[in-house]
């Protein structure tokens, strides 16, 4: 079934531009040519397949009119009926450019036997007619690799598993046999396992293979990623059996780019050095994967994902150089229903567009979104700066996992990090990790007397050394590497005469950082909301010495939280923020936790119990004892609103009716309600 957009809507990205039709409307059905690399170098023409219209997939071995739609003009031009391949990738037709040539390639079965076609639009006829079908090849059409088509769906003893197919000679060799996939470190499979391999791919250069290698033995199902050379030498994993590839694709020559199911997990994206064997998360945040396709090598791909919260099913344009997931569209529909997407490359500096099916008038249709090419050299150009930051933690009693913490701070990218801490009267090895550390001249740190956290950053902030800017930090957690280089980022494009602040979203973790969920702020709230009850997280915040100066100069005699009282000087002063809905940091869930964040039906029980707790009227009756001549007009009502809000009825009924104050959550808006009329604020 076809994903269902919404076509008529405005776009949910400035990623996103117009919608498309490529397609005709005359009684048919069009659908891909092909996952990959089926729009030529120009972007101008679409490989489509032209089925009758039916409500059912199409299957393996059924006919179709392969030809070519040209974007803008919903033309469809006629190459010829070819056979199906598979439901997934049509008849894998693609583009390639061989000896200056735009050339088509395509799988089909002539006389019974399968075969691949390289197929020449200008002249209109085939060039040439290859023996065996092909699984992936390269853009210039010189190489190709294929699993035998008797070895579709397990592999058979003494016949070639993985072949190289010369396109110029139509030769065929073999790079991989039965005995070379199936004794490679199966010892724990009985003999009567059956083995099959499956989304073969080539890298871009050509030198290389992967493969989705698949034993099931008895009701046991075991899935592997391997990769070897093209001559099949090097055969090698790559990636920990914890992790079991759902689809995969190349991202240049030495890096996988894939979904896997971490220990039968939910899907997630996961990047992986095929040299280095270290894998990476990447847009944490998306689960339920259904299908992604890539943007040629630049690092950005296209993905579908079934939302079960919104149960919606959501088309998202990925960046891995920012780790930005940019919603494009979204419809809602059940759990079952796919789509057919794939991509055009992006050249740079271009745009270009996303294709896939949809419905208009009740009828399936091909359409293309206009993609904006994201500005990614945003981070090179703050990088090039070096920018300081000053980096101030509070520590206690925290030896288990500070090392790990400090060692992320070090790693930081593009930033040059100064680390100040202050021990709140450890009694563990604390002190002598902070020694060692200081010692080699990686942080500066300090006792201090015994204090709570909000008085203990306080206490920090008075003491950091100048620098461009500051960040909080916790004891326990673990940051991005590009953590500062992304808050640093956005805060340069920012008003720096006034106070400023960034914070991010968080990735919850075990105690040994294993992915438990995904904490995204709420990027859609007004800044009146977040004065209200703000959904900063003070490890995450990062900002500049304007607000540093505005904390430094009160003495308050009462915070709730260090990060919440910034957040509040910083409107209050008429500064700005910003909030990026990624998650650049491991916020690590323990026992020790100062503060956690919560999961579950307990988790968000505790979550409403502690904003019940938190006493903001006494809040702002600080801030307008420290700042009430600085404030601006906007948040000092505000804020005396607050302070008055529980003298009358007429005044918390008058709160109430801020209508732009909206959490977005039910839940949250209840609760804020509740603590209006029971004077709890």
């Amino acid at each position: 079934m076809s994903f269902d957009f919404d076509i008529n809507r405005e776009p949910l990205s400035d990623a996103a531009g117009k919608i498309r039709y490529l397609s005709p409307f005359d009684g048919f059905r069009y659908i891909p040519a092909g996952s990959g690399g089926i729009t030529d170098p120009q972007n101008k023409y679409v490989l489509a397949l032209k089925i009758p219209y039916s409500g059912k997939a199409p299957l393996p071995g059924e006919c179709a009119m392969l030809g070519i739609l040209t974007y803008g003009s919903e033309a469809f031009q006629s190459i010829g009926m070819v056979h199906l391949w598979d439901h997934r990738s049509g008849c894998n037709a693609r583009w390639i450019k061989q000896d200056g040539n735009d050339l088509i390639v395509y799988n089909d079965m002539i006389d019974s036997k399968d075969c691949a076609v390289i197929y020449d639009p200008k002249a209109e006829k085939a060039v040439r007619v290859l023996s065996s079908y092909i699984s992936d090849i390269t853009a210039d059409g010189k190489t190709a690799a294929a699993i035998p088509f008797a070895n579709l769906k397990r592999l058979s003893a003494g016949k070639p598993a993985v072949i190289r197919v010369d396109t110029g000679n139509g030769s065929v060799s073999e790079i991989l046999g039965y005995d070379d996939i199936t004794g490679f470190r199966t010892d724990e499979a009985a003999e009567d396992a059956v083995h099959s391999i499956d989304s073969l791919r080539i890298s871009p250069d050509g030198k290389k293979i992967m493969f989705i290698h698949t034993i099931k033995d008895r009701d046991k199902l075991t899935k592997r990623l391997l990769v070897c050379d093209i001559s099949g030498k090097n055969l090698r994993p790559c990636a920990d059996r914890a992790l079991e590839p759902v689809s995969v694709c190349w991202n240049g020559n030495d890096e996988i780019t894939g979904v896997f199911r971490k220990n039968g997990g939910a899907s997630h994206f996961y990047c992986i050095d095929v040299f280095h064997n270290q894998p990476e998360l990447f847009w944490a945040e998306l689960d339920n994967i259904i299908k992604f396709t890539p943007f040629g090598e630049n690092g950005i791909f296209a993905a579908l994902c079934y939302n079960a919260k919104r149960k919606s099913t959501e088309l998202y344009l990925l960046t891995k150089k920012d780790k930005r997931s940019r919603l494009l569209a979204q419809k809602m529909m059940p759990e079952s229903c796919c789509t057919s997407v794939t991509a055009a490359p992006i050249a740079a500096g271009d745009d270009s567009f996303l294709i896939s099916e949809g419905m208009r008038e009740g009828k399936r249709a091909l359409f293309t979104i206009d993609i904006h090419r994201p500005e990614l050299e945003r981070f090179d150009r703050t990088a090039e700066k070096m920018h300081s930051v000053t980096v101030v933690m509070a520590t206690y009693n925290g030896e288990r996992f500070l090392k790990q913490q400090l060692d992320s701070l070090i790693a930081q990218k593009g930033v040059r990090v100064n680390i100040l801490v202050r021990d709140d009267g450890s009694s563990d090895k604390t002190k002598t990790i902070l020694e060692d550390y200081q010692s080699r001249g990686l942080l500066k740190w300090y006792t201090g007397e015994h204090l709570n956290v909000q008085k203990g950053f306080l206490d920090l902030l008075k003491n950091a050394p100048e620098a461009d800017y500051y960040a909080f930090c916790d004891q326990d957690d673990v940051w991005d590497d590009d953590k500062l280089l992304a808050a640093v980022t956005e805060l340069d494009d920012m008003d720096n005469s006034k106070p400023a602040m960034y914070y991010c979203g968080q990735k919850l973790v075990d105690e040994e950082l294993e992915l438990i969920s995904v904490h995204s702020v709420y990027t859609q709230r007004n800044p009146h909301t977040n004065f209200f009850f703000s959904n900063v997280a003070g490890c995450t915040a990062v900002f500049n010495r304007q607000l540093l100066d505005a904390l430094n100069s009160a003495q308050p005699e009462f915070i709730h939280c260090h990060d919440n009282w910034a957040f509040k000087v910083c409107l209050a002063l008429g500064g700005s923020y910003v909030v990026d809905p990624v998650a650049r940091i491991n916020y690590r869930q323990h026992g020790g936790n100062a503060v956690g964040l919560n999961v579950g039906v307990k988790g968000r029980y505790r979550q409403v119990k502690r904003y019940m707790s938190i006493k903001l009227k006494k809040q702002c009756e600080n801030l307008l004892l420290c700042y009430g001549d600085r404030m601006t007009p906007e948040y000092k009502k505000i804020a005396e609103d607050i302070c008055n809000y529980d003298i009358s009825f007429k005044n918390r009924k008058n709160l109430l009716r801020e209508s732009d104050v909206d959490f977005k959550n039910r839940s949250f808006n209840y609760v804020i309600k509740l603590k209006v009329m029971l004077k709890k604020l």
